[in-house]
C-alpha cells in the first residue's frame, strides 16, 4: 500500500489534544464548530484527506500506482532510491497529461475539483503543502503546515499554517508544553487557514494551537 509521510505525522497528531486560542479583544472562549465534511465515506482511502474524492487504485508496479477519479487519472512514479514521486495528471476525458516533476521529496496527498495536493519534505515535521491547479497547469498555493485537517461540504481545505511565535498578540494555552519539550520537540504555532477549492482564496482565520515539531 501506498503511504505519504503526512499518514503517519497525523496519526500522532489525532493522539496529541491542543489548545485555540481567540482573538485578544474576545472576553469569553469562542468554539468553533466543525462544519460538515464531504464525502464522508473515503476516511479508510490510503490516499486523500477526509472529505477529498475517493479514487479507484490500480497498482502498475513497485513504483507506479494509479489513482482513477471521475475527471482524472493522477499517476504517481518513485525512482529508486530518491524521495518523493512525480506525479502526472491526465484528464479522463482525454487532453495532454500534465506533469509535477519531483520537487524536494513530493508525495501525492489527494485530489479535489480541479486541485492537485502535494506533501513536500522528508522529516515529520515542518511540511509544506503545495496545491496545484491542473486546469492552469501551475502552482496555486503554497503553505508551510503544522497539520492538515479536512474538506468540508463546501470545498473549503482546513489546515493549521505555521506562523511564528512573535507574530501571535496572545498566545494560546499549550498545557502539553512541558512535556513535549521534555520529549524534546520544539513548540511551534499553528494559525487556522482554509483552501477555498471553489476560487483558490485563502481565508485566514485569529485562531492559534500550539503543536510539538521535531
Amino acid at each position: 500500500m501506498k503511504t505519504t509521510p503526512f499518514v503517519f505525522f497525523f496519526l500522532i497528531f489525532l493522539a496529541i489534544s491542543a489548545c485555540k486560542n481567540t482573538p485578544s479583544d474576545s472576553k469569553s472562549e469562542t468554539k468553533t464548530e466543525e462544519p460538515a465534511v464531504q464525502n464522508e465515506s473515503n476516511n479508510d482511502s490510503i490516499v486523500g484527506l477526509k472529505g477529498m474524492e475517493k479514487p479507484k487504485i490500480n497498482k502498475i508496479d513497485e513504483q507506479v500506482t494509479e489513482f482513477i477519479y471521475a475527471k482524472y487519472t493522477v499517476r504517481t512514479a518513485t525512482s529508486g532510491s530518491a524521495a518523493g514521486e512525480t506525479i502526472t495528471v491526465t484528464p479522463t476525458e482525454g487532453g495532454d497529461p500534465y506533469l509535477i516533476p519531483n520537487g524536494n521529496a513530493y508525495n501525492f496527498i489527494g485530489l479535489y475539483r480541479k486541485y492537485v495536493f502535494v506533501d513536500d519534505g522528508t522529516g515529520p515535521s515542518l511540511r509544506k503543502l503545495i496545491v496545484f491547479d491542473v486546469e492552469k497547469r501551475r502552482p496555486d498555493h503554497l503553505a508551510q503546515v503544522a497539520q492538515l485537517d479536512f474538506v468540508d461540504a463546501q470545498g473549503k481545505l482546513w489546515y493549521w499554517k505555521l506562523v511564528p511565535a512573535e507574530t501571535i498578540e496572545t498566545l494560546p494555552d499549550c498545557p502539553e508544553k512541558a512535556e513535549w519539550e521534555k520529549q524534546g520537540f520544539t513548540i511551534q504555532y499553528g494559525k487556522r487557514e482554509m483552501f477555498l477549492t471553489s476560487s483558490g482564496a485563502v481565508i485566514s482565520k485569529s485562531e492559534f494551537k500550539c503543536f510539538p515539531i521535531q
